[in-house]
């Protein structure tokens, strides 16, 4: 570190900074202190700093604000299909960044009788969520669908309320992305802000199949 004139160590560029900053500006000017031009050289870089972080936490808000209310939308169907004893599917549409629920009854598909899940002015129309600006589903990977990047896919929650298995990739203009990983067995979601895929699960036992997926064995078995 070199010296000063008095053989101490130069101060920090904090103290200097600050020196500059309480200084009286006709003090600074006959020391040779920061010109104007210095002084607006520095806010500008400072305003393009400012400019570059805000908006990466901006679609770090969104962007967990969205997957906390898909999130929730999954585990609302995890409570509401044994109540019913139907099975349910999320939809999402990939082109247009919407999702939205629908039952599955003897008749078919149908838009739900609780109106959680109605359009407001339409109780024939599902109600349709749509992701933050500047974010979308970046691709979806599905039991019934496998992995697509565009169109219209569903995850299903059957009437024991587990899920099946799906990776949901939402992501940015700057590709920055979050990954939502389904559990089947637990029906627990776990987040990551990494590229993620879904395990291979090992086949379940032909005994536990009818308790899990009762729909596809004549309804509701009871123990």
């Amino acid at each position: 570190m070199l010296a000063g004139a008095s053989g101490s160590p130069p101060p920090s560029a904090w103290s200097s900074f600050r020196a500059v900053i309480e200084a009286p500006v006709s003090s600074r000017t006959a020391e040779g202190g920061f010109s104007l031009m210095e002084i607006i050289l520095v806010l500008g870089l400072l305003a393009l700093l400012f400019g570059i972080v805000v908006p990466r936490f901006d679609w770090l808000d969104n962007a967990a604000s969205a997957s906390r209310k898909l999130i929730g939308m999954v585990h609302t169907l995890r409570a509401t299909a044994p109540l019913s004893r139907q099975t349910w599917r999320l939809y999402l549409d990939l082109d247009q960044g919407q999702y939205w629920a629908m039952v599955v009854t003897p008749e078919g598909e149908q838009v739900p009788r609780d109106a959680r899940f109605q359009d407001a002015d339409f109780q024939t129309v599902p109600r349709r969520h749509t992701l933050p600006s500047g974010v979308r589903f970046e691709r979806v990977t599905t039991a019934a669908h496998g992995q697509r990047q565009s169109g219209q896919v569903y995850l299903q929650v059957f009437p024991s309320g587990l899920p099946e298995s799906a990776l949901i990739i939402v992501s940015d203009t700057d590709r920055s992305l979050l990954a939502l990983h389904v559990d089947p067995l637990t029906g627990l979601i776990r987040v990551s802000d990494e590229e993620m895929e879904p395990p291979r699960m090992p086949p379940l036992p032909e005994q536990v199949r009818p308790f899990l997926f009762p729909e596809t064995y004549g309804g509701a078995l009871s123990l």
